[in-house]
């Protein structure tokens, strides 16, 4: 999936910025949990009574039922999905809480992780980082609906670092990537059934990458921006 690589290493020849490899560990998922505790502090009832008389599309449906579910289905349903190995549902439906103490808890692993990345990004002298912007290909709108933890993942993770970040185009789905999605890893989970099911007949789809810095440095994301534009063009490639 990480298609922005060759574009990267032209940015990186041509402007002299060095790319070196970064991993979050388990800060994204640590993340997840606290902000799901937070924003469903009352185990989802708020949002399901909003939902209750909405006239919502079909696409919206399993977000709803999953929103709407007793609490103590959801919990059910989401160590289930933990046993089967499936992480990002079983986050998704045991993040929900109704306790003071888990939403206290849930803020303090924002704040947490926070904390850990910018350390992190300090010991190995790292200025931004460059990361995937999506799951897939141009995502239709029924998949951020089928799986709304994975979906939200990549844009709610830098929210709740307080981190700028922007995106930028840097190839497309080729034919030798709907070859090799045969066999895609992974498939023991809704949520990589629905991603592999999504990226097929995906060729000339673009393919983009997503910049990100510390807090306050939103003119260095800018800046790389312009870079990874300018290189993909030199490249050959066309940025939308």
């Amino acid at each position: 999936m990480w298609k922005g690589c060759d574009a990267l290493s032209l940015m990186s020849d041509n402007v002299r910025h060095e790319l070196v490899p970064f991993s979050l560990d388990d800060m994204v998922a640590e993340c997840a949990r606290g902000v799901f505790a937070i924003a469903i502090a009352d185990g989802g009832a708020k949002v399901a009574a909003r939902l209750k008389d909405e006239p919502l599309s079909f696409m919206m449906l399993p977000l709803k039922y999953a929103l709407t579910a007793p609490f103590w289905l959801m919990k059910l349903l989401g160590w289930g999905a933990k046993l089967r190995g499936d992480s990002a549902t079983a986050d998704f439906l045991l993040g929900p809480s109704g306790s003071a103490v888990d939403v206290q808890t849930g803020i303090d692993k924002v704040y947490d992780g926070r904390k850990r990345l910018i350390q992190k990004m300090k010991a190995e002298k790292i200025d931004l980082l460059l990361c995937p912007s999506f799951v897939c290909p141009a995502v239709p709108h029924w998949l951020p609906n089928q799986i709304p933890h994975t979906a939200m993942m990549y844009a709610f993770f830098w929210n709740a670092m307080d981190f700028p970040a922007g995106v930028v185009t840097t190839s497309k789905w080729t034919e030798k990537d709907e070859a090799d999605l045969k066999s895609y890893p992974g498939m023991k989970g809704l949520v990589q059934a629905a991603i592999k099911r999504r990226c097929r007949n995906s060729v000339g789809l673009p393919l983009s990458v997503q910049v990100v810095a510390p807090s306050y440095r939103d003119e260095m994301v800018l800046r790389v921006m312009v870079d990874l534009y300018d290189a993909m063009k030199q490249g050959g490639e066309s940025s939308v």
